[in-house]
């Protein structure tokens, strides 16, 4: 498995997003694109831990504090922290921190606290603002339920403890298609009215993006009119600390003696008893005494954090119970609960802890060898109802044409940069035949000036022989002076057209140059033209039959689909860059983008009730049952 897989699957639980911007979470060292067979969880990564993960084979160290969280200008071995490093540098050991986005999800750090203790999740203590947008989506009547659907399965619509939530609006939608739009409905250039529903729905900030393109894959229409708008709204369970309730409360010292027993700190630093009884308690895991006043406007009975200062255990003023565990003793269950991991990475994992150290390897050898066989275990029942028969046949005829189709590209594909290369050639011989014209053309205009121009200059020199021999006849000097002001005037004429002459013939030398090469560049490019077009002549011959054949078969399965179907399918090719709108599973991973897929989509997938597309890439995905059953009928 590569590291980067493991990655994505820890950022959909908890997204580097919601870290702290004092943080620096993610991959410290190590490359996301090594394979490991198993990874090892901790705490805090020191050099004794690198040493383990060595020990056990690990190629991964996932942990909760950073290795890195200042600076680094060199690393020499100086401190712990470059020492850290360096042994995980050679021993070619990845290391990647999870830090404040886990402590600001409600199931992460806090979450892991609140269910040893036995304590019913509420909310967070301090949302974190700007979690969640308001996603508006004008879909046809008929298509409503499919688009609702498909936002549902990648998180939107989900309101506290409800989910598939949504607010519809009825209404008309009109519009006009251009000639080059291919519309869903409608003619092309006439204004056309459609009866819609306007479909809101919460969407979770760390999943728009998700959400928009599920949404762009399951509307009908080409053009997909939506709006998103921010919401002020607080999300609750994104942020810091957790408030829980226990259904019956606990007196104070029992309280403290279950804190103690669950946690296990050699002491409790607390402040002056309240006299009141525990039921509702707010827990923060690490340094957590900046949300004191938020536990107590929350109606806190009770406050547990780590690292709280002398003066700050004054805050509560007896309405509160405050109690320090300390630091580790509050983030201690992060590393050690692998299942966790599993459960939201999409892997089955079988931990084991090793010496009672505060980490443990996690064996994703041998989750990927239970996710096969799960993936096995879902294949869809033979005895089908008629609607998944239905959806099958669905499935097996987009995928036919997804077969046929790709066929064809991978044909295309074997001409490689032929085609463009001839329509390159093509382009320059056209540019150097225009460019040729216009030198040609110019040189015509530089020989035909040259020419007036010397004619003038004959007419000016007979105009000073006639204008001389009036001067010998002239009677007073004003006439005199006349004449040979035009005299000057002609000779300054000349000078200027012998000096238009020689730009001119300069012009007509260059020019000439020029238009040598460019003849010369054109032979070439001609010659180089000829030679592509037989070359590409000759391959498309050799694969024009075949072409034919598999166009003729992609167009006749494209007949056996629904026209809904069919123009998302298209959608979906035109879009993808590989030409994949139809891909089945490998090894629990979206066949186009090769993002994991959650246990409870590959169960939906081969059930076959419904078409699924996945939630990263909007491709249609299909199980080896669909692929096999082409394979034998194609």
């Amino acid at each position: 498995m590569r590291i980067k897989e493991i990655i994505r699957a820890l950022e959909q639980w908890a997204p580097p997003v919601l870290q702290e911007e004092y943080d620096n979470c993610g991959l410290q060292t190590g490359d996301p694109e090594a394979e490991v067979g198993e990874a090892l969880l901790t705490l805090d990564c020191t050099e004794e831990v690198v040493a383990e993960a060595v020990r056990n084979k690990c190629g991964l160290i996932i942990a909760h504090h950073p290795v890195i969280f200042k600076g680094i200008k060199s690393l020499t071995g100086r401190n712990d922290v470059e020492r850290t490093l360096l042994a995980a540098i050679r021993a070619n050991v990845a290391i990647y921190a999870i830090h404040t986005n886990l402590d600001n999800v409600i199931d992460g750090v806090n979450g892991e606290i609140a269910d040893r203790l036995g304590l019913k999740p509420l909310h967070v203590l301090d949302p974190k603002p700007g979690q969640l947008c308001k996603l508006a989506v004008f879909v046809p009547r008929e298509h409503a339920d499919t688009v609702r659907d498909a936002m549902f399965a990648v998180g939107a619509g989900h309101v506290g403890a409800y989910d598939e939530c949504s607010f519809n609006v009825e209404g008309t939608g009109t519009f006009r298609a251009g000639e080059s739009a291919r519309p869903f409905v409608g003619t092309k250039g006439e204004r056309h009215g459609e009866a819609e529903v306007r479909v809101e729905v919460l969407c979770p900030a760390t999943r728009e993006q998700a959400v928009v393109e599920a949404l762009r894959a399951a509307h009908p229409y080409e053009e997909v009119a939506y709006d998103l708008y921010p919401l002020a709204n607080l999300h609750q369970g994104i942020g810091s600390g957790l408030l829980g309730e226990w259904d019956e409360p606990l007196e104070e010292v029992a309280f403290l003696e279950k804190l103690k027993a669950v946690c296990g700190p050699p002491a409790i630093r607390h402040t002056t008893l309240t006299g009141k009884p525990v039921k509702r308690v707010a827990l923060c895991g690490g340094s957590g005494a900046f949300l004191i006043g938020k536990a107590m406007a929350a109606g806190a009975d009770a406050y547990v954090t780590g690292d709280v200062k002398y003066h700050e255990f004054f805050l509560p003023e007896g309405r509160m119970l405050l109690a320090d565990i300390g630091h580790f003793e509050s983030e201690q269950f992060t590393p050690t609960d692998p299942e966790q991991v599993g459960r939201n990475s999409a892997y089955l994992c079988d931990p084991f802890i090793k010496n009672g150290h505060q980490s443990h390897p996690l064996f994703l050898t041998m989750a990927k060898s239970a996710t096969k066989t799960a993936e096995k275990e879902v294949k869809a029942p033979k005895a089908a109802t008629k609607a998944e028969n239905a959806v099958a046949g669905k499935l097996i005829d987009l995928y036919r044409l997804q077969h046929f189709d790709s066929l064809v590209d991978k044909i295309q594909t074997q001409r490689g940069e032929l085609p463009l290369e001839v329509q390159d050639l093509e382009d320059e011989v056209a540019g150097l035949e225009t460019r040729m014209n216009k030198l040609t053309e110019d040189l015509k205009e530089a020989e035909t000036a040259v020419s007036d121009k010397n004619n003038f200059i004959k007419d000016a020199k007979a105009s000073i022989k006639k204008y001389e021999a009036q001067q010998a006849k002239v009677r007073n000097n004003r006439e005199y002076d006349s004449l040979s002001k035009e005299i000057e005037f002609q000779n300054l004429e000349i000078q200027l057209a012998e000096k238009r002459i020689k730009e001119g013939k300069y012009a007509i030398e260059t020019k000439g140059t020029v238009v040598e090469e460019s003849k010369k560049l054109y032979k070439e490019r001609k010659k180089d033209l000829d030679l592509k077009k037989k070359e590409l002549d000759d391959i498309i011959a050799e694969t024009e039959k075949e072409e034919k054949d598999l166009t003729k078969k992609s167009e006749a399965a494209a007949k056996a689909i629904e026209e809904r179907l069919l123009k998302a399918y298209r959608r979906i090719r035109g879009n993808a860059r590989n030409g994949l709108s139809v891909v089945h599973m490998e090894r629990g991973s979206c066949g186009g983008c090769f993002n994991a897929i959650p246990p409870q989509r590959q169960l939906d997938i081969a059930s076959h009730k419904k078409i699924i597309v996945c939630e990263h890439c909007g491709r249609i995905l299909v199980d080896e049952s669909i692929v096999d059953e082409v394979n034998g009928t194609k």
